[in-house]
């Protein structure tokens, strides 16, 4: 059989109803401007790793977003489009299954919202070596999980939301996956309170242009 390498899958909700919680707090377009611009600044950081490592990686946006899809298509990206849009969990264990009868070898869930993404910590991530049945999970800072490589990608049942990361590890293990897991400052943060938006806007002060948060 022709097996593939790795699928590498960025989620990515509606822009309507993304960070819907930080709409208390900011004007809607502001908040979409920020969610879009950490997506493209996402993508384009996988795509200057896989483009320069050797491997057989692809990268896929799972949504069901018009305005998403035709950026993504701008960028020469796969779009696999999110029928069960509203639970991560169903929607990635959908994206699994198609991963597997596209017959590749292993999935990569990674965040759209990581604030201060390093390309060698995308590297560091991507080639980890381990071979055959593997799980490699790296955590968010509040015990969430924001990427994950796991072989075969339907390896498991996904189980995002509070503390995943704690879960996963469990539901790794009870598959006889043997979980490593990757402590990456940076893919630690991800933007899903105000008070990383904060810290964002802190960093960043241009980081929407025309727009100063104070």
């Amino acid at each position: 059989m022709n097996y593939k390498g790795c699928l590498i899958i960025v989620p990515m909700k509606n822009l309507s109803t993304s960070k819907s919680r930080l709409e208390k707090y900011l004007p809607k377009n502001i908040k979409n401007k920020i969610v879009l611009k950490l997506f493209l600044n996402t993508i384009s950081n996988i795509k200057k790793v896989t483009d320069n490592i050797a491997g057989n990686f692809n990268l896929a946006v799972l949504t069901n977003c018009k305005e998403i899809s035709e950026l993504t298509r701008k960028n020469n990206i796969q779009i696999i489009y999110d029928e069960i849009e509203g639970n991560l969990s169903y929607s990635i264990q959908s994206a699994a299954e198609w991963a597997v009868k596209k017959k590749y070898l292993s999935l990569c869930i990674f965040p759209a919202d990581i604030a201060y993404l390093k390309t060698e910590e995308i590297k560091t991530l991507l080639l980890y070596s381990n071979k055959g049945r593997s799980a490699v999970i790296c955590p968010s800072y509040d015990l969430g999980t924001n990427a994950f490589l796991v072989s075969p990608p339907n390896a498991i049942k996904f189980n995002f939301g509070y503390k995943s990361f704690l879960s996963h590890i469990e539901l790794a293990s009870n598959a006889g996956l043997k979980p490593v897991i990757l402590n990456l400052d940076r893919i630690k943060n991800d933007v899903d309170n105000m008070n990383d938006v904060k810290k964002l806007f802190h960093d960043f002060p241009g980081f929407i242009k025309g727009y100063n948060y104070e």
